[in-house]
């Protein structure tokens, strides 16, 4: 079974400061881990939540989970 952890970003930021924690999740949980990226700023939650469903619907995985970091929270 595979799995994905997916990391969605908060406002103001670009994805790439979670790089530490998908990489310690993915040594730790020995799967793949993602970053979404959206227009935190530009958008509305509801635009990046239809977004983060569309991204979500083409990972090939058995399982997903997401952790969110502030508005990440929101739109997941």
């Amino acid at each position: 079974m595979s799995a994905v952890v997916v990391y969605v970003h908060g406002l103001w930021l670009t994805g790439i400061e979670g790089g530490l924690l998908r990489k310690r999740l993915a040594q730790e949980l020995n799967t793949e881990t993602r970053a979404f990226v959206y227009a935190s700023v530009k958008s509305t939650v509801r635009i990046n939540a239809a977004a983060l469903g569309k991204y979500l619907s083409a990972l090939r995985a058995d399982t997903l989970h997401l952790v969110g970091h502030s508005l990440g929270g929101l739109v997941i």
